[in-house]
């Protein structure tokens, strides 16, 4: 597993969606894809910790209410996962705790449904750019 350093230059941009809607998983992936994002998606929280394992995320996007592991309890067993906090943003239909967002690995809330306008502006504050993104001097 790379350390914190090189974790953040492996990850960077890479986002993994877990929602067991997978019309809203396909919608978000392509939505963020469409941003220079690489995107991964799972069903459930078990298929999420497969896929962090071999691709460490750099966000996590959750549904909250999912059947196996919740949100929140996926984004702590990512971070220990991965050795290190991986941000998360929740994503629920449901009227969250918003007063909690911001400790622990859970960043943020996104209640369903959403505009595209507050995913992007969530996934830019807390996911560093994509590479393609990057300032024009370093791209060659």
């Amino acid at each position: 597993m790379p350390d914190a350093a090189q974790r953040s230059d492996v990850c960077r941009g890479r986002i993994l969606v877990v929602d067991d809607d997978p019309q809203l998983c396909e919608f978000v992936a392509m939505a963020l894809s469409e941003q220079g994002y690489e995107i991964a998606t799972a069903a459930d929280g078990l298929q999420a910790l497969a896929i962090a394992g071999h691709e460490p995320p750099a966000l996590l996007l959750v549904d909250i209410g999912m059947p196996g592991l919740s949100g929140e309890e996926l984004a702590r067993k990512v971070g220990e996962l991965c050795a290190a906090p991986v941000p998360c943003i929740v994503m629920s239909g449901s009227v969250l705790n918003q007063a909690d967002g911001g400790r622990g690995p859970v960043v943020g809330y996104l209640p369903k449904p959403f505009e595209l306008d507050d995913l992007f502006r969530m996934v830019h504050q807390h996911a560093a750019p994509p590479a393609s993104s990057q300032s024009p001097a370093a791209v060659e």
